[in-house]
């Protein structure tokens, strides 16, 4: 299989700066970042929005659902901005808008991932006039940025470049709690939602959950969408080590021990390990992994297919920012070498920002992913 990222760019912190300094063929920029409520919206920009003098920024106001419970940190959303246009400096502010929930006959549906793929289309003829494109997926949902770089990768890899920032720091992802869960999970858009939901699936599953200090709660109603009527499943559940803490692996692992090991029946041998602040070779393993069972059950049960059709694969990142994006790459490599490859994951109405027991705050550490790079420094 080929791996689009076998060799690539991970910067940290100051490491962003000079490589944006030295870069030779920038040209025109755009910055993409969310405005919400999220202490790390302006880390990112704070880093390079000194280096880079030819870039406008797209200021992307997603809409949750009505009376969502992030409308109490509007106060933080008003800072945030207010910081933004600080740090904006001559760079242009371009508001744009995606809503992540729709009214129609006086109930709420969610939207969030069909309006992100119409954002990318609609912008593309604006997107063409620049030679480099940075997302900062900091303070943005997660079903809106997987969807915005699967279109924007689709659309310009190759001829562009492409960067993902983020401010990382798992101790604020632990208590930003999804507030108002809907009842079922569901495939993301482009991601198996055709092929599994509702419909009895003729195919071997491998379900690969990457965790993290999320809620069981969460995981079983993925588990219960996935698993819906299949033949056979297996369970790779990817724990982050190393990590900044060195039990945070055993702690999750522990939390889910009972759903995992007895309900579940996991195999220790399954449990897949990955650097918590390197997505790439989250990235790397994953892809790995898909390659070795598309090889195994070929043997077993579809001898008389090509590999790649051999099972299905399935992600579902709950977890912090750089994991969820090596999740995102490892999908959308499978999908582009033609392996049968889905996302699931649920969508909420807002967020919740727990306070008791999460008084650290912790460092925020900025990384830049290089995915497509036009030229040399």
């Amino acid at each position: 299989m080929e791996q689009y990222w076998k060799d690539y760019v991970l910067l940290r912190d100051q490491e962003c700066e000079q490589y944006f300094t030295e870069k030779e063929t920038l040209g025109k920029s755009v910055f993409l970042l969310g405005l919400g409520f999220d202490e790390r919206m302006c880390v990112g920009l704070n880093v390079i929005s000194n280096t880079i003098k030819d870039m406008d920024i797209w200021l992307i106001h997603f809409k949750e659902a009505e009376n969502s419970n992030s409308e109490l940190y509007l106060g933080t959303v008003a800072e945030n901005l207010k910081k933004l246009k600080e740090l904006a400096m001559n760079h242009p502010i371009i508001d744009k808008n995606i809503s992540m929930w729709e009214n129609k006959d006086g109930q709420e549906r969610a939207v969030a991932e069909l309006n992100a793929a119409k954002f990318v289309k609609e912008n593309i003829d604006a997107l063409a006039q620049y030679d480099t494109i940075i997302v900062d997926i900091s303070a943005l949902p997660q079903n809106i940025y997987f969807v915005m770089l699967d279109r924007t990768l689709s659309q310009f890899y190759g001829e562009k470049n492409i960067y993902i920032m983020a401010s990382e720091n798992y101790r604020i992802d632990r208590k930003t709690n999804p507030e108002g869960l809907e009842e079922n999970a569901h495939y993301f858009w482009g991601y198996g939602a055709t092929n599994i939901s509702g419909s009895r699936v003729d195919k071997p599953i491998v379900w690969m959950p990457v965790l993290g200090e999320c809620t069981e709660e969460r995981l079983l109603k993925c588990h219960k969408c996935i698993m819906l009527d299949v033949q056979y499943q297996e369970i790779c559940p990817v724990v982050p080590f190393p990590s900044m803490n060195e039990r945070r692996s055993d702690e999750i692992l522990m939390k889910f021990r009972e759903l995992l090991f007895e309900r579940w029946q996991v195999e220790k041998k399954n449990i897949i390990y990955a650097a918590e602040t390197n997505p790439f070779q989250l990235y790397r393993r994953l892809c790995e992994t898909a390659e070795h069972y598309s090889k195994v059950l070929v043997a077993l049960y579809r001898q008389e297919i090509d590999e790649k059709e051999s099972c299905k694969f399935v992600f579902t990142a709950m977890t912090s920012k750089l994991m969820s994006v090596g999740t995102f790459l490892a999908a959308y490599n499978l999908k582009k070498e033609k392996y049968d490859v889905a996302i699931v994951g649920l969508n909420n109405r807002g967020y919740r920002l727990a306070t008791e027991g999460h008084e650290e705050k912790g460092e925020n550490a900025v990384f830049c992913l290089c995915l497509s790079d036009q030229g040399t420094w």
